[in-house]
């Protein structure tokens, strides 16, 4: 369904209540409404609704592969093109589900990737705002085009805005722009059908397969830490994000005998078109502090001169690195310049560029093993999110995503179930120990 919010010039948008009952109208629409189906698929030989099928669930598809079913959609009919144009032109999808999550993880999971049964609720392109049936509304975004700088900030102006809060960090407010109860020239919600060609018929049952097979190889762990938060950490005069890191160094080496190639992302914010940069959290003294960490024969003053050092290298890598300072993305783009793909290259043409004549340092092992993310982390903490998620980038791998809160952690864990290395209930629990280990360190 197409719902427009806004007259076309930006005079006017449309009230609360007004756009509950729009929303509200299509529930009631969809609500039992299906065709029978056979095998899962509806027999409509002309015209496929895309609802009953799940167009969305193409989104989940290999991006080379979505490319080419989304062209063969194209080329079915000017309604396809109009309807894939208005999504495209779209501010962000709704997703209204039906799911009742009973804890966090399970609302993780929803927002994550979805339920097997309603993935074909989502259109991964997009910004999506996903609702469930209990009111827990939560955020997907595609990561290409996109990074938690851009999402943060404006979910932070909206949740100041809803509040009746200045705007954060010196913003100015939100312009008020006038409320109506109706968009001239617009009646309503309107449906959006697609002309599904017989040709992607099985492309599409293939995809649902492939997806639902991804879906429940997610391992995912909500770990809500209760021991103390942020201002403990400012108590003891330390980083929330370094004592974090460094508990996350420490409950995977308990669990592996080692430390993994980690990666936190870093904001370059302060560089026009900025994104991210890599802090490369495995260094040799956080090392150190995992091998006294778990050492009872250590003494409590020997791992606190540890953890601190461990705290002081984090601190110094976090700090060049949001300068600019860090090495993946200089590497990545000497690599990029060795294969022939330059800042004025064509799109895409990374897709079609030889690795044939790269530098022999590209084709070493070890770096080839550095870039392997076995621990991919990241910290987006806010006071309005409980949860925040994302999968692992390797398939030996965790994706922790964190939030330190003043007086907890919320820290999703994923990984994948198919995987001898990984599982995340059990990084849970060494994560907890760790955090609890550099409590008793420091006090």
């Amino acid at each position: 369904f197409r719902v427009d919010v806004m007259q076309d010039d930006g005079s006017s948008i449309l009230t609360l209540g007004e756009l509950t009952k729009q929303l509200q109208s299509i529930i009631d629409k969809t609500h039992g409404e299906k065709e029978p189906l056979v095998d899962g698929y509806p027999t409509t030989p002309a015209h496929i609704e895309a609802g009953d099928i799940g167009i969305g669930i193409l989104t989940m598809e290999d991006r080379n592969l979505w490319a080419h079913h989304r062209e063969a959609l194209k080329a079915e009919s000017v309604n396809n093109r109009k309807v894939l144009q208005t999504i495209n032109s779209a501010l962000l999808v709704v997703c209204l589900d039906t799911n009742t999550p009973q804890n966090m993880t399970e609302r993780s999971q929803h927002v994550l990737h979805g339920t097997p049964d309603q993935l074909s609720n989502r259109w991964f392109d997009k910004f999506q705002v996903i609702a469930d049936e209990v009111g827990n509304v939560g955020i997907n975004f595609e990561h290409s085009h996109a990074d938690g700088v851009s999402w943060n900030r404006w979910l932070t102006e909206v949740w100041n805005d809803m509040q009746g809060l200045d705007p954060p960090m010196g913003m100015r407010a939100l312009c008020d722009i006038p409320q109506v109860q109706a968009l001239e020239g617009i009646s309503g919600p309107r449906r959006l059908d697609f002309d599904v060609p017989w040709a992607l018929t099985a492309p599409i049952k293939a995809t649902k397969k492939r997806a639902e097979a991804l879906v429940n190889s997610a391992d995912t762990v909500m770990l809500v830490f209760e021991g103390y938060g942020k201002k403990k950490c400012k108590e003891w005069k330390a980083s929330p994000d370094g004592i974090m890191q460094m508990a996350l160094q420490a409950a995977y080496y308990k669990l592996h005998g080692k430390l993994a190639p980690t990666y936190e992302s870093c904001a370059t914010r302060t560089f026009f078109h900025g994104r991210t940069e890599v802090i490369r959290s495995a260094h040799l003294e956080a090392l150190h502090l995992s091998q006294v960490l778990w050492d009872e024969t250590v003494p409590n003053q020997e791992k606190q001169s540890a953890l601190r050092s461990a705290l002081a290298m984090q601190g110094t890598l976090s700090k060049e690195a949001s300068a600019g300072q860090g090495v993946d993305r200089h590497l990545l783009a000497l690599k990029k310049l060795a294969m022939g793909v330059t800042p004025h290259s064509p799109p895409l043409a990374s897709l079609v560029a030889k690795a044939d004549n790269l530098p022999a340092m590209f084709k070493e092992r070890a770096y080839d093993y550095s870039q392997t993310w076995l621990l991919s982390t990241s910290n987006v903490t806010t006071t309005w999110n409980v949860i925040f998620n994302f999968g692992p980038v390797c398939d030996d791998g965790y994706g922790v995503g964190y939030l330190v809160h003043n007086d907890q952690v919320h820290i999703n864990i994923t990984c994948f179930k198919d995987s001898k290395e990984t599982a995340s209930q059990a990084f849970a629990d060494a994560l907890q120990e760790s955090l609890m280990k550099i409590h008793q360190v420091l006090s």
